[in-house]
């Protein structure tokens, strides 16, 4: 403890501890300090800056190990300093000259709106799986690319957006991967008149692409429809009976497309499917061996069979100048 030996002496010292505490105060407050002309210690008149998160302890603001300017008027730097593109800049017939980021932004996304597409997947054709349609590649703008082409861009100069491809998540080599053909059976046309081949590439064409659901029955005339000549069939002969009940050959509307049956009804047959309702003809028809033909005719005779499979199929027709073709596809 000390021994304070006359007033005078015991002010003096309080007075000395009294700015020491008073340094050490404005010490550890944070504030600088400073002499003035007139030899009197002050607070520093450094400018305190708004904090942006970055301070640097002192009440200055540093970004990247740069201390910031103090600001200007009401702004700061990075507003008055704000890049512009130049003069002139064009993407197609738009003017982006004098533009901040911004106000190019909003033209940009009005372009964007205007030229984005999206990819288009590829596709099988209605009536024909082993045909895709091609996909096609989306467009995207990237802005942030443009932008930078832009602010890049001299005066009066002339560029193209940048546009990101997207492609369908799909290719046309995988659809066609997924068709397997479950049958197929093919005759040869031993009476190549020209009624006969035309009746044939008809009902062809009718059943060529019919797609059967699982538990679907199919119908030969329920899908071919009435062989007459209002729907272009022409008189070619067909199988029929006399007044003693013998096979005969005369000539029908139609005449031939038992040939049509028949090859389906062999691929059908191979295929698994339950046949409902068949036909044989009353004589060996030369196509096929005894046994494996489908006799049709309007009203009286159909060929009927279900779709006993767990998944949907295609049934595929096709006549050419030697054969007739029939197959079974479906999706794996």
């Amino acid at each position: 403890m000390i021994n304070f030996k006359n007033k005078k002496m015991k002010n003096k010292t309080k007075k000395l501890i009294t700015c020491i505490l008073f340094f050490l105060a404005m010490f550890f407050s944070g504030c600088g300090m400073e002499e003035n002309e007139g030899g009197i210690v002050t607070p520093s008149q450094t400018t305190a800056y708004p904090d942006n998160g970055k301070s640097d302890g002192t009440g200055k603001n540093t970004e990247n190990g740069k201390v910031s300017q103090p600001p200007e008027k009401d702004g700061y730097l990075d507003e008055i300093n704000m890049k512009i593109i130049k003069d002139g800049v064009l993407i197609e017939d738009k003017s982006f000259g004098g533009l901040d980021e911004v106000e190019a932004v909003k033209i940009l996304n009005e372009i964007a709106a205007e030229k984005n597409t999206e990819p288009v997947e590829p596709s099988y054709y209605k009536k024909d799986w082993l045909s895709i349609n091609e996909g096609k590649t989306g467009y995207q703008l990237n802005v942030e690319k443009t932008l930078d082409k832009l602010f890049s861009a001299g005066k009066s100069e002339k560029i193209d957006a940048v546009f990101d491809e997207i492609e369908p998540e799909k290719t046309k080599e995988e659809l066609e991967s997924q068709i397997e053909t479950v049958s197929s059976f093919e005759t040869t046309i031993l009476d190549k008149k020209k009624g006969r081949v035309n009746n044939l590439k008809l009902a062809s064409k009718a059943i060529n692409g019919t797609i059967l659901e699982p538990g679907d029955t199919f119908s030969f005339f329920g899908t071919v429809g009435e062989t007459s000549e209002e729907n272009g069939y022409e008189k070619a002969p067909i199988i029929t009976k006399d007044e003693n009940g013998k096979p005969k050959k005369e000539d029908a509307h139609g005449g031939g497309i038992c040939q049509i049956s028949s090859t389906l009804y062999n691929a059908a047959e191979e295929a698994g499917f339950k046949i409902i309702e068949r036909h044989s003809h009353s004589k060996d028809v030369g196509y096929v061996e005894r046994g494996r033909d489908a006799a049709v005719n309007t009203g009286s005779k159909d060929l009927k069979f279900i779709n006993t499979g767990n998944s949907a199929v295609m049934l595929k027709m096709s006549v050419d100048g030697e054969k007739v073709k029939a197959w079974v596809l479906k999706k794996k």
